[in-house]
């Protein structure tokens, strides 16, 4: 017999020729496997002898044992009845401590056994791959004596017949004999908790890509206009908001008359536009939405606070199952945008962060500010740069000529100015001018008809007075009244002209001045 037939049979337990009636170790070590579980089960068995408590004494009503007893207790006297009943509360108390005590006698048992069978199995595989490395070296001290030419070792065929039972034997050691011997020699369900959480996890990989429910949408990667304003000067906010989807507003639909929303994906944040109001303050920032291959930009006030509803979910999938660029987010992707969100949403802001946010908003500020305001601040950024440039503080100094270049493009009436709105301005001013002098040639001329009277033109307009053609009660009063007050002034210029003095002269007054004379003589 070869060397390395006497090494297999070392290693599979037979110490020489004259042990003829051998088993291998394997064999034993299964045996002991099956003698063990037999052993444990007789124990279990019993363990649950001994941990069992008796049956409930009284199972009808928890008082009494059956029908008889119960009728028993009712024919004796009151006293005599709630003593018995008394006891038998007692009793019942104590059975349910000792079952409670039982159950957690077993559950501790059978953890104590896990751990047992868990530190077994791991040490029965240290084992087999300490073996397995040696029969490694082995081989390979065999394939270098081959490769030397060494004859004397053993024949050709020989040596084939031994690599392939080393390979056996590798692998048996190594795990990968039949099933059905696999199966008992690992009785104590390590293999199988094993396959079971390999298949758990292989699920729960294929789960993740399967495509998000409209739920899982709503409720985690849904963009809100107020969420979307809550952080929006968030340093993280242009890297995060990105991949999420948001609820458009289309416009008013021509059958209904009812605003139209669409569901379509985040793809930029664009800072710096033209401003526009969101809740009431000044907002420069826009995104970048796309459904299936169309894309727009659109203002954060455009979009809406309300879930998604199934006809949007419905219509952007058939948007999107034409489309070359995108996909249904699938539940892997909603899950990582979702962390990603709530990180966000839980960083604590530091000094640095509120500064910055602070920043941002005062750039905006501009915009709310009256005439007079804008002059003030761009009296004090003209003194804080001078102050700068004599600190020679570079930084500041530019940040500061930023502002004030900004604040100027205010009174010049061309910051965010586009060249089609330049245009627009231009012509407005044109139309106007050739407006001023229309008007201007048309007065004009009305000017030279008056003094010519020339109204040739049958489509000019003429000069023209109102006629009233009625009378009201008030102008009649009003005529009523001056007709009197001229009849009375009439009446008194008659009796002055008709008087004495008009008609006989002065002679006829003095003629009738009566003077008492006396004379003494």
């Amino acid at each position: 017999m070869s060397d390395s037939d006497d090494d297999l049979l070392e290693l599979a337990g037979i110490g020489s020729d004259e042990e003829s009636d051998y088993e291998p170790k394997v064999a034993a070590g299964r045996r002991k496997t099956a003698k063990r579980t037999i052993e444990e089960d007789s124990e279990n068995e019993d363990d649950d002898e001994e941990l069992n408590p008796e049956e409930d004494p009284y199972p009808l009503e928890g008082k009494y044992k059956d029908e008889e007893d119960k009728m028993r207790l009712m024919q004796m006297d009151e006293v005599s009845r709630e003593g018995i009943l008394y006891d038998r509360i007692q009793e019942k108390e104590t059975f349910r401590e000792r079952r409670f005590l039982a159950l957690r006698a077993r559950q501790s048992k059978a953890e104590s056994q896990t751990i047992e069978k868990g530190s077994t199995s791991k040490k029965l595989r240290t084992s087999k791959l300490s073996e397995l490395k040696r029969q490694r070296e082995k081989k390979s001290v065999k394939e270098d004596r081959k490769r030397r030419g060494d004859g004397d070792y053993m024949d050709v065929d020989d040596e084939d017949d031994d690599d392939e039972d080393d390979d056996a034997d590798l692998k048996e050691l190594a795990g990968y004999g039949d099933e059905d011997e696999e199966e008992d020699y690992y009785s104590d369900g390590y293999s199988a908790s094993r396959k079971g959480s390999l298949r758990a996890k292989a699920e729960f990989n294929q789960s993740q890509y399967q495509d998000a429910t409209l739920d899982d949408i709503n409720n985690k990667i849904r963009a809100t206009r107020s969420v979307l304003e809550k952080f929006l000067y968030r340093e993280e906010f242009d890297a995060c908001i990105p991949g999420t989807l948001v609820r458009v507003n289309i416009g008013p639909s021509k059958a209904t008359g009812r605003p139209q929303y669409r569901m379509a994906l985040v793809e930029e944040v664009r800072r710096g536009g033209k401003p526009y109001k969101l809740f009431g303050k000044p907002c420069n920032t826009y995104l970048k939405v796309s459904q299936g291959d169309s894309a727009t930009v659109v203002e954060l006030s455009c979009l809406s606070n309300s879930p998604f509803t199934e006809e949007d979910f419905d219509s952007y999938k058939k948007r999107v199952s034409t489309s070359k660029k995108q996909s249904l987010p699938s539940v892997g992707y909603v899950e990582d945008k979702f962390n990603e969100l709530k990180n966000m949403s839980n960083k604590r802001l530091t000094d640095e962060d509120i500064n910055r946010m602070m920043a941002r908003k005062e750039e905006l500020s501009v915009y709310e500010m009256n005439t007079a305001a804008r002059v003030r601040k761009l009296g004090r950024l003209r003194e804080e740069l001078q102050v700068a440039l004599e600190q020679a503080n570079q930084q500041r100094a530019d940040t500061l000529q930023s502002e004030i270049s900004q604040l100027e493009n205010f009174f010049k009436g061309t910051q965010n100015t586009s060249k089609l709105e330049q245009i627009n301005i231009r012509n407005q001013k044109s139309n106007q001018e050739f407006i001023r002098k229309a008007e201007k040639k048309l007065v004009e001329t009305k000017r030279k008809q008056l003094q010519n009277n020339d109204f040739s033109d049958p489509f000019s307009r003429l000069r023209t007075n109102p006629k009233v053609f009625y009378k009201s009660a008030y102008t009649e009063d009003e005529n009523t009244q001056k007709s009197e007050e001229k009849a009375a002034e009439e009446n008194d210029k008659n009796k002055i002209k008709n008087s004495v003095f008009r008609r006989e002269g002065i002679d006829a007054l003095i003629k009738d001045i009566n003077i008492d004379l006396e004379f003494d003589i």
